[in-house]
């Protein structure tokens, strides 16, 4: 019998020292096209600590598509390309040196855009429209959200795209990545079941940025250089503050 207390009593620890480890969830309440929605964070037990929002950005559940976005700017809208992106300069304007040609248009960016947006209010939608500790993930976080959970294809509520699994013993928790596609022009690319295409922070060169691209099968999920006025889904991501005093 004494035994048997012991036996639950180290399962009762084990189990609460886990539940320790995992973070809660933080919830966010904001307006989407004049309806409120929340979004969840979730613990997939990262490395860096990294919680993954439950859905896309300006969705109300995890399949649903969400809103698009152009790289560094705040708001949606019903045209994507170089016309309509809002740090190039119109044609016209005198353009400084570092001015260069983008789709046969000439053009320069207003002024240089920063080399990582995240958690910059002024170019990063997650966090002018979620605030506090939200910010558009960079591709290190995407690298890490590849490297330690599992990405499989799943359909869920009918929607195309992929479940990504915690690999983190006694961690059931996942996302999911619905298969948005992409917008260009106001069209979307046509043979896109299973496409998906998901904006990082990271700025590639004067010109694109890395977004994170998933087809059918799992070998096709690659970090592909975009241009900056394509119109791709954001996955929020949740940064907890750390109490230096707890570092080691």
């Amino acid at each position: 019998m004494k035994k048997l207390f012991y036996s639950i009593l180290a399962l009762a620890l084990s189990l609460t020292a886990y539940a320790q480890k995992q973070q809660m969830p933080e919830k966010t309440v904001y307006v989407v096209h004049g309806q409120e929605v929340s979004i969840e964070s979730v613990d997939l037990g990262l490395p860096s600590g990294t919680l993954w929002a439950s859905c896309n950005l300006g969705a109300a559940s995890p399949e649903a598509f969400g809103d698009y976005f152009a790289w560094a700017e705040l708001l949606p809208k019903s045209h994507y390309d170089s016309k309509t992106y809002m740090h190039l300069k119109p044609e016209g304007m005198n353009a400084p040196a570092q001015s260069y040609q983008i789709d046969g248009r000439f053009g320069s960016i207003y002024k240089p855009l920063p080399l990582d947006i995240a958690g910059n209010a002024d170019y990063d939608a997650v966090t002018s429209h979620l605030g506090g500790n939200w910010k558009i993930p960079n591709m290190g976080q995407f690298n890490e959200l590849r490297k330690h959970c599992v990405w499989e294809q799943f359909t869920l509520n009918g929607v195309k795209g992929f479940k990504v699994k915690s690999k983190q013993k006694g961690n059931s928790n996942w996302i999911f990545l619905p298969a948005a596609n992409y917008k260009f022009e106001g069209n979307q690319s046509p043979n896109t079941e299973w496409l998906g295409y998901y904006w990082t922070s990271t700025q590639h060169s004067e010109n694109d940025a890395w977004a994170v691209k998933f087809n059918e099968g799992r070998k096709t999920i690659q970090n592909k250089m975009t241009s900056f006025y394509y119109g791709l889904s954001i996955r929020p991501v949740y940064m907890v503050k750390r109490n230096k005093k707890n570092k080691k």
